[in-house]
């Protein structure tokens, strides 16, 4: 009875050492670039081609890892950020159109981390985030040497799935943070024109951020 009562004893304790609960919070910083983003029929230039559309943004993050080993862990990440310059840029017979905007995210990850050496480790994670429209949109036409930028009102959420991979590197006490983000928008951003709404652009957005993560 003893030793069923060790044994039990012993696996229940290994159970909540593996299940016990590590966080940590992070900030980070990102440069984006628009890649794959899509432009609706109302404001697609036929026969345009197509420019990238640097942006960047900031948030902050926590870090909860729900199981974890020496080497393994499992978590989840919600974060707060913003995202400046989001947008669309088509050129055509000389004329420049570029949409942009700025946007209020929320993400939430399903984490996965894997420690190489006590130093190091590498992760990924995957999850829906909602991004909500910050200010006006902004419709810049550029022709010959003239330029006009236009502000439009702009409502709702749009919705998406971000995929994220990163490395963490020991620095004092916490972690250098570098990753490489996919931004997936499930719905376009839209404007609204005398109470009517229109389509403008899916986002479709590829960012590479370096951030500072402290455990506790």
């Amino acid at each position: 009875m003893k030793k069923i009562l060790a044994v039990v004893m012993a696996f229940a304790v290994s159970a909540v050492s593996a299940f016990a609960v590590d966080a940590a919070l992070g900030v980070r910083g990102d440069v984006s670039m628009n890649l794959g983003s899509t432009v609706a029929d109302d404001y697609k230039m036929d026969g345009n081609s197509s420019q990238l559309v640097w942006g960047g943004g900031f948030s902050l993050y926590g870090v909860i890892d729900f199981y974890s080993t020496d080497q393994f862990a499992v978590g989840v990440q919600p974060e707060l950020g913003i995202q400046f310059n989001n947008g669309v840029k088509q050129k055509k017979n000389g004329m420049t159109l570029t949409i942009t905007n700025n946007t209020f995210e929320i993400p939430v990850f399903l984490t996965m981390k894997y420690n190489v050496t006590p130093n190091v480790y590498f992760g990924g994670g995957i999850g829906p985030y909602v991004s909500f429209q910050m200010g006006k949109l902004k419709a810049k036409y550029e022709y010959s040497n003239t330029s006009t930028t236009t502000d439009c009102s702009s409502k709702g959420a749009a919705f998406g799935l971000a995929f994220d991979f990163k490395s963490g590197v020991k620095a004092g006490s916490g972690y250098f943070v570098f990753d490489v983000r996919y931004l997936l928008n499930f719905n376009p951003t839209k404007v609204e024109i005398s109470d009517k709404s229109y389509d403008v652009f899916t986002r479709r957005a590829l960012t590479f951020g370096i951030g500072y993560e402290v455990k506790f």
